[in-house]
């Protein structure tokens, strides 16, 4: 919890009403199998968020409270403060075990453990543009930094390079610092003034903590940027190492990101609403973004609006209406052609775009709810009746979980969005319209709510054709109050647009104009504005005003399977395997002799250590010895992938626990046909379950 205050907050779980998990922790202790159901069980419960409660307060500051860091383990807290001081705390016994002075004379904004120091070495990065280095052994600082030239605002590190961490600043900079560097400056890794102009500054960064290679970096502005450092790297390389490098005519232009280096992350409503945010003096900047543990998700704080969770593997574009081009107005409104900060918000196509089925509609047969999902939609007409529309929403929102394939609760929980009017409301309402017409294309309240949703998140154009659509498959509704009061409405903003078109003409491109600077997007900077993905969920935020340290985070723990157990051998071939909690086993694997192996090929280790096969393996196996055990965010293939990483195995770093499953199913060979017989049983006998269950449902 961060705040304006000298004290630090400390948020403890008051004790359970109900004694009837005595039984479970019994089990727990007791039962091998019985730990992993209970943490999966008890781990995040609605009753036990219920139950958080403030536990202590830590007192040290002089300042406000500004920063705060973890170490790995979670035994040890670091703070950073307007008071220039770093504190390290043991919050479990809510003690104070080391305070410094970091010798920034400006608020600290951002603090971070180095890994793999042993909790040893500190960074901070403050207002003064600095960037220091702490040795908290010796409470000295050891390494100052001073290229930035604003206000230092995060920094990020990366367990797979000990010895690397970045950091961004106002000046719209991401630099990179290698501590083994003779050197006291640092490497301009992302330089956004090239893409933005030189007013853009960079707020937030973060490391995926499954790859490494993946840089999350948030702005001023709504769009987030997701950087590939490897390409970055490999770019400049190349471009060193190129014998033309030197030369240059006078149409050359050097592009400093390679294609494919950066993808864009974007609320879908947010880009075609912001020139009217600036009108009204609204900034939207990403003050926070992290990565899930599982390092698939992305969790941004867009701060001045909401907080938005991109799925990084299953992405999406911005939600569109898609319809034949038609030409209701003429200049820069024809087609739905208007402002776009980079963005389009026209009739042209977004994968999700969606077109609407020609001719008049048919009544469909509506699906009927079973009887407690007919409560709780009662229950939430109810609410909405009384314009309780959060609790609306929430009760629209469960019984959408228990029935995805109803159109009637997504048309039900779009009107309650619409309603509030909450900010991003209306485009959530847009998107449950747009899935109960693909549900029930006869949905006549879904086709009217879809249109004006796209008049009031700006999409005129786009609305006066859904209208005109709904028209013909509705006539009987073409001349009701409503859809009169909405035709109005849009031939309005058509007509102010046209006007304010004409007073801007010679102004230069709209998109540009938008920004106020002619030269302040580049190019480039459209082309990947134009590929950004939307979000998957949105979450409203609290007082997420005023400053620009607001925080969004994940709350506890990634939980879901990964199968298999592995290990990794010495030259020497004994196996090591990290087990458990706080223990690597040696040649003696946790579920049993091995059945599968991939043979690797030490000619490929790049490094110059005739031994660093088995340094790697030492290294890798002593840094897990202090870890606590994840099933599924850091387990053993995690380990293996440290010493592979480690060792630079086939001259790369990236090497995780998707990566080595897929190369060891398909490079891997089995130790004999029982070994083969005892990976693949389980599996088939699971299928056979299923596949039983399904063809009997079936027959009934």
């Amino acid at each position: 919890m961060l705040g304006c205050t000298a004290a630090l907050p400390i948020a403890s779980c008051k004790k359970m009403a109900k004694a009837n998990i005595t039984r479970d922790i019994i089990h727990r202790q007791i039962k091998e199998r019985g730990a992993l159901g209970f943490e999966r069980h008890y781990h995040v419960t609605d009753p036990f968020i219920r139950r958080l409660g403030l536990e202590a307060e830590l007192q040290g500051h002089s300042g406000c409270v500004n920063c705060l860091e973890w170490n790995e383990k979670g035994d040890l807290l670091a703070s950073g403060s307007d008071d220039q001081h770093t504190i390290v705390w043991d919050p479990l016994h809510h003690k104070k075990l080391l305070s410094m002075h970091t010798g920034h004379t400006a608020n600290i904004f951002s603090v971070k453990f180095l890994p793999h120091s042993g909790d040893r070495i500190l960074i901070t990065g403050a207002a003064d543009s600095k960037v220091h280095v702490h040795d908290l052994t010796v409470k000295e600082t050891i390494h100052m930094f001073g290229d930035h030239t604003n206000r230092v605002k995060r920094i990020a590190t990366a367990p797979m390079w000990p010895n690397t961490f970045w950091s961004a600043a106002e000046d719209g900079l991401i630099r990179q610092y290698d501590l083994r560097e003779n050197s006291k400056r640092s490497e301009v890794l992302i330089d956004l003034t090239e893409y933005c102009g030189q007013l853009v500054e960079a707020k937030c960064l973060t490391v995926n903590p499954q790859d490494n290679n993946y840089l999350a970096v948030g702005a001023s502005g709504p769009f987030v940027r997701l950087y590939d450092i490897r390409m970055i790297h490999n770019h400049r390389k190349s471009m060193k190492q190129s014998p033309s490098a030197g030369v240059h005519t006078f149409c050359d232009r050097q592009k400093p990101l390679p294609d494919g280096a950066a993808q864009y992350y974007v609320a879908g409503h947010l880009p075609v609403k912001l020139p009217d945010y600036n009108n009204r003096l609204r900034v939207l900047v990403a003050t926070y973004v992290t990565f899930s543990p599982d390092g698939t998700e992305l969790l941004v704080n867009m701060g001045g609006e909401q907080v938005y969770l991109f799925d990084l593997t299953y992405k999406q574009r911005p939600y569109t209406f898609l319809l034949p081009k038609k030409c209701h107005t003429s200049g820069e409104v024809q087609n739905g052609k208007t402002s776009t900060n980079g963005v389009s918000n026209g009739i042209h196509l977004h994968s999700n775009g969606f077109r609407l089925s020609e001719g008049r509609a048919h009544v469909s047969p509506q699906v009927e709810l079973p009887p407690y999902l007919e409560r709780i939609k009662q229950q939430a007409n109810e609410a909405f009746a009384c314009q309780l529309w959060t609790q609306a929403i929430q009760l629209y929102s469960k019984a959408v979980q228990k029935a995805p394939n109803n159109a009637m609760l997504y048309g039900n929980r779009a009107a309650a969005y619409m309603k509030r009017k909450w900010d991003g409301d209306h485009y959530d309402a847009l998107r449950d319209c747009l899935k109960a017409i693909s549900l029930n294309p006869c949905h006549l309240k879904a086709h009217f709510r879809l249109a004006r949703c796209l008049f009031e998140l700006k999409y005129v154009a786009e609305a006066l054709e859904c209208l005109d659509d709904f028209k013909g498959k509705f006539p009987e509704q073409a001349h009701s109050s409503a859809c009169d009061a909405l035709d109005r409405d849009i031939n309005a903003a058509l007509f102010s647009k046209s006007d304010n078109a004409e007073d801007k003409k010679g102004g230069g491109p709209i998109r540009l104009r938008a920004t106020g600077r002619k030269d302040s997007i580049s190019e480039d900077e459209m082309v990947l504005r134009e590929r950004s993905y939307d979000y998957k969920f949105r979450y409203c935020g609290h007082c997420n005003t005023t400053t620009d340290i607001k925080e969004a985070n994940f709350f506890g723990r990634w939980l879901f399977p990964i199968i298999g157990h592995m290990g990794i051998c010495t030259s020497t071939g004994v196996i090591r395997d990290f087990a458990g909690p706080y223990f690597v086993s040696e040649d003696n694997m946790a579920f049993g002799k091995p059945v599968k192996y991939w043979k690797l090929d030490p000619g490929k280790v790049y490094s110059s250590n005739p031994n660093m096969w088995d340094t790697a393996v030492h290294d890798a196996s002593e840094e897990y010895k202090h870890r606590m055990h994840n099933l599924c965010c850091d387990n053993c293939h995690s380990h293996v992938a440290l010493a592979l990483n480690l060792m630079r195995y086939d001259n790369s770093t990236s090497w995780n626990m998707v990566k080595l499953c897929f190369f060891s199913l398909l490079y891997g060979k089995y130790v004999s046909v029982g070994g083969f017989v005892k990976t693949w049983l389980p599996f088939v006998l699971l299928l056979g379950v299923i596949l039983t269950v399904v063809l009997t449902l079936h027959l009934r």
